[in-house]
């Protein structure tokens, strides 16, 4: 290019001359040392020379079987703690479901005692002391806490309305009114689903209790904070009382 640019002839149209045979030597020449120029091994230069490569992250080898069983070991272990929570919280809800059972059926006896007392007042005025001792057992009923407590009020209610009703075998004019023959069949058919839904819920805490204590189970329910339910007292003293 450089020839092209700066001859006259070329930009005359002319055709350029030839480069002399000594310019064509040393050209070559000039390519040959180049190609023949020695290289210095890299451990020959200093290492102050040299750029530093950031280290290479170590290559994890295969894991040992040791490694194998004791990951093994552990996601079974996880997989067994899901297993054991899981179940406490089905049993626990169990638990409560039931509980919710029996405050129903003790909600409809307790609306159906005020109405019983009314009507038999009315044929049975002197017998006081029956219709205060049914008021009375449902107002400490209504004002119980715990479980416990709970069922050992309603157990003192359920024996006072048992004597509202026999009132009515002694009084043939209360026995024969239809108000109170009507409220006394609904407070039979309200006992006998109380008396059903107590045993359901006695068995579901039976079923609860007996997991949550049990090796090692009651490690994971103390971790998670599971406590026993109480029982609902009233089927047990009943069935003392028989």
């Amino acid at each position: 290019m450089g020839y092209r640019r700066h001859n006259n002839n070329y930009n005359a149209g002319t055709r350029p001359r030839a480069r002399p045979r000594a310019v064509r030597a040393r050209r070559r020449e000039s390519r040959g040392r180049r190609g023949n120029r020695q290289r210095i091994p890299r451990a020959a230069v200093p290492v102050t020379a040299r750029q530093a490569a950031p280290p290479c992250p170590a290559i994890m080898g295969p894991m040992s079987p040791f490694l194998y069983a004791v990951l093994a070991a552990a996601a079974l272990a996880l997989l067994a703690a899901a297993a054991v929570f899981n179940r406490m919280i089905r049993l626990r809800n169990k638990v409560r479901r039931a509980l919710q059972d029996i405050d129903v059926q003790l909600d409809l006896r307790q609306s159906l005692l005020p109405n019983l007392n009314r009507v038999a007042a009315g044929y049975a005025a002197h017998e006081r002391e029956v219709l205060e001792r049914a008021a009375r057992a449902r107002r400490e009923a209504a004002s119980a806490r715990g479980t416990a407590e709970r069922g050992r009020r309603e157990l003192a209610l359920a024996e006072a309305l048992r004597g509202v009703l026999l009132l009515a075998e002694r009084y043939p004019d209360l026995k024969a009114d239809s108000s109170f023959a009507r409220l006394a069949e609904e407070t039979v058919r309200v006992e006998d689903h109380l008396a059903a839904a107590r045993k359901y819920y006695n068995g579901a805490v039976r079923a609860y209790n007996t997991f949550i204590q049990s090796l090692p189970v009651n490690l994971l329910a103390a971790l998670f904070r599971f406590s026993p339910a109480e029982y609902f007292q009233a089927e047990l003293e009943e069935g003392e009382a028989e």
